[in-house]
């Protein structure tokens, strides 16, 4: 999203990701997500491979989130930090990771092989997380959600996509699971996080 709100079709205002929405801003950002989304993710990527060149010895960590969209990939990853949240120390905090590759839910988890071997090659360990939630809810529940996002920040998820990154993401996470486990520099971590105040580690 940071990279997408370099483009002033999405983000017309020019507003921060962390600045409240106008009207207009949320619209072109509902309207243009899902055309600007691929050109967004080879830009951040370029920049992660960039930054990955230049960690520290003593952080050669890369922490990376998958699961479907809405699943609470990022915020698990927020309140790891916090006291007498459900998702505390669940996940390892920003500070103790070299680098984070929060995934979009729409890349269905396709991203994870490559990440691997690009920290293979600068020798650097990859902890692979998987966010489960359910898709009814987080497609449009009173608390949570794409839709409830929609509202509040503007971007929308296609339907399709959405389905997609649950259906095909789980099954791409699988695969490469089944494929990497036990492999060096690589670790995987998997929530159930169906329930945001009962969130825990499978």
């Amino acid at each position: 999203d940071d990279v997408k709100s370099l483009n002033p079709d999405w983000n017309p205002s020019k507003i921060g990701m962390d600045e409240e929405l106008d009207k207009e801003t949320k619209k072109a950002m509902a309207r243009y997500n899902a055309a600007v989304h691929q050109t967004a993710n080879a830009i951040a990527k370029r920049a992660f491979l960039k930054y990955l060149d230049n960690l520290p010895e003593d952080k050669k960590t890369v922490l990376v989130t998958n699961g479907g969209c809405a699943a609470g990939k990022g915020s698990s990853l927020s309140k790891t930090t916090k006291p007498g949240d459900p998702h505390y120390g669940m996940l390892p905090a920003a500070e103790q990771v070299g680098a984070i590759w929060d995934a979009a839910g729409e890349q269905n988890a396709t991203e994870n092989t490559w990440i691997y071997e690009e920290c293979q090659k600068r020798g650097i360990k990859a902890t692979f997380t998987y966010v489960w939630a359910d898709p009814k809810d987080t497609w449009d529940a009173p608390d949570r959600g794409v839709i409830r996002r929609a509202i509040s920040k503007g971007r929308m998820v296609d339907a399709r996509l959405f389905a997609d990154s649950y259906a095909l993401g789980a099954k791409n996470m699988k695969d490469f699971v089944d494929k990497y486990q036990g492999k060096p520099g690589v670790e995987f971590i998997f929530l159930d996080n169906r329930s945001k105040a009962g969130a825990k580690l499978i």
